[in-house]
């Protein structure tokens, strides 16, 4: 998927991960890249490595500032699995770029003891698949929660100590998972 990814953005398989997953189909001109009215390295890095147009790179950058180690990470033994995995929970390609780019710490998960246990709990809560993708489609922040200390704890306690069945709780994670996503001492 990642090798075809990048092949229809005609990038060579050498090209960083992050340059296909933030790509606006801008390129860089035939004369060379332009200098950038932000000196700053990483925009820089990003028109001189992607192509970005110094606008796109300049919101990149702030991204990669958050969460450098993007850019470190290896495509066949790191990011293919992830990205696997998502494909085979059910994700189009383009939803799992939505879902990275609004929510890069999904690719620093474990397949195995992060991601798949996640999905479980978050496909549970909301009764369903196709219900978990779309939500994962609209707004994918809460799939990054803490499973065992956020959403279990608050789950059980709506459920257990306040006696609301569990189809109401469903009902109310699936108007809004933030809900339950939140601090447990909130709710």
């Amino acid at each position: 998927m990642l090798r075809s990814l990048v092949r229809r953005h005609a990038l060579p398989p050498s090209t960083p991960l992050l340059c296909v997953l933030f790509s606006t189909g801008t390129s860089v001109s035939s004369s060379g890249v332009t200098a950038s009215p932000d000196p700053h390295f990483m925009v820089e890095y990003l028109m001189n490595t992607c192509g970005f147009s110094a606008d796109v790179a300049s919101k990149v950058s702030k991204i990669i500032a958050w969460k450098p180690g993007l850019l470190g990470r290896d495509v066949e033994t790191n990011l293919a699995p992830k990205f696997k995995f998502l494909r085979d929970m059910g994700l189009s390609e383009s939803d799992i770029i939505v879902i990275v780019r609004r929510n890069p710490i999904v690719i620093a998960f474990n397949c195995e003891n992060a991601l798949l246990p996640r999905f479980k709990v978050w496909e549970s809560s909301f009764g369903s698949k196709e219900i978990l993708l779309k939500n994962l489609r609209r707004r994918s922040w809460f799939f990054s929660s803490n499973i065992d200390n956020v959403v279990r704890p608050n789950i059980n306690f709506l459920r257990d100590e306040c006696g609301i069945p569990e189809d109401r709780v469903s009902l109310v994670i699936k108007r809004d998972p933030g809900f339950i996503a939140q601090n447990p001492d909130t709710i």
